[in-house]
């Protein structure tokens, strides 16, 4: 109804392994620290090839990683990889957090993955991005961490 002025948030949708791809692609072009609440489905048996190839192009492009998921065997198996793998991975117990989808903070952007039904989106927007680096500081610092 109105037509506020000002800067206005950029949103991308994309869908399949293609259109997941395309986000990986706008996170490795960012040169800073990648920030990510992820999910064991970015380790599960069909998204395996997807995860194991955007690991290997982020060590490649020595982009760090500092990551918050849920106490998992396949984060565990992650987390043991950490150093080799330019990560940082912190762990919350199930009750605490739980997830289906990855959100991912870098520069202004952020981005949402849902690997099960394979689409995501990418948000451009200063405000939320800041929002969503003291969501994950918050998370980080919070006591709770296992590992």
């Amino acid at each position: 109804i109105y037509n506020v002025s000002g800067q206005k948030p950029s949103v991308f949708y994309y869908e399949g392994i293609y259109g997941i791809n395309q986000i990986n692609d706008d996170v490795l072009r960012y040169q800073g620290e990648l920030l990510a609440f992820t999910t064991p489905r970015f380790l599960s048996i069909e998204n395996q090839k997807l995860g194991r190839e955007f690991i290997a192009r982020r060590r490649a492009s020595n982009k760090r990683v500092r990551v918050i998921g849920q106490l998992s065997p396949e984060m565990l198996e992650l987390k043991k990889r950490d150093k080799e793998e330019l990560r940082e991975t912190r762990l919350l117990p199930f009750e605490i957090f739980s997830s289906e989808v990855e959100i991912g903070i870098y520069g202004n952007r952020l981005f949402v993955v849902n690997y099960k039904k394979l689409f995501g989106f990418i948000v451009e927007d200063g405000d939320f991005a800041d929002t969503m680096k003291k969501i994950f500081d918050l998370a980080w610092n919070s006591g709770k961490i296992i590992g």
